[in-house]
């Protein structure tokens, strides 16, 4: 954790140096031949800039919709993308027990992280972290005046830890009412031709979308008929847990299909 700094009166703003991603976002914009990985600029010739002129133009041209998208909003975020929000990514039960107050839209995953860490923690708190680590969360966690303690990782360690996060985030869903008919895109995507660019006219056909969803159910060890985790998968990755969690729940693959 950094020093503290003078010239603050603040016991957060000693502590909490300037963020390692300003200095990045710099480096990269002011040098043109710097290809930075860690600074995730827009590649500069494909920035939309007429379909942005033209969608403002969109929303201003009617003086009470441009009033309203001109004046200050609600700090959890506009209210109808909230409830977008939870049409897309929610389904059955779990849908209808939340409403729009459940649910805030950032700036950003900087400014998220900040909120979480806000939440959740208080100075002098441990929180253990993968070694190298997101380097924009390092920050927050040195402003909360939280302790890092980093755990050397391999590329085994790794992959395992990305497949127990694929499998957190899909127990998670499930429970909510995700199944395999829900795993979908929005009917857009099948029926409008990209209009533009390299992959102009051409759309999403269903039954190769469904194809490539058997295959991404094996590869993830989820059962193809159902999109369910299965409990040896969950077991295999130390997460018995969430296995029986999932059982009790009815939301796990039936045996007779591992």
């Amino acid at each position: 954790m950094q020093a503290s700094r003078p010239g603050f009166f603040s016991e957060k703003a000693k502590r909490t140096g300037a963020p390692p991603i300003s200095y990045l976002m710099a480096a990269a914009v002011t040098n043109k031949d710097l290809i930075s990985l860690a600074a995730g600029l827009v590649d500069y010739a494909s920035l939309p800039a007429e379909e942005t002129r033209a969608a403002v133009e969109a929303l201003l041209v009617d003086p009470e919709r441009a009033r309203q998208a001109l004046q200050y909003g609600t700090t959890e975020g506009l209210t109808r993308l909230r409830e977008q929000v939870l049409d897309r990514y929610l389904d059955g039960p779990a849908r209808r027990a939340l409403t729009v107050d459940d649910v805030v839209i950032g700036t950003g995953s900087q400014q998220l992280l900040y909120l979480v860490a806000e939440e959740l923690l208080d100075p002098g708190d441990i929180v253990f972290l993968p070694a190298p680590s997101y380097f924009v969360f390092m920050g927050a966690l040195e402003s909360m005046g939280a302790r890092p303690v980093g755990i050397p990782m391999d590329e085994a360690l790794l992959f395992e830890m990305g497949e127990r996060i694929c499998n957190v985030e899909r127990a998670i869903v499930v429970r909510d009412g995700r199944t395999r008919a829900t795993d979908t895109l929005p009917d857009f995507f099948f029926n409008v031709p990209i209009a533009d660019g390299p992959q102009m006219g051409r759309k999403l056909d269903r039954k190769k979308f469904e194809k490539m969803k058997d295959e991404y159910y094996r590869l993830r060890g989820w059962d193809v008929k159902t999109g369910l985790p299965k409990r040896r998968t969950l077991e295999e990755l130390d997460m018995k847990d969430v296995a029986d969690y999932l059982g009790k729940q009815k939301k796990l693959a039936p045996e007779s299909e591992e």
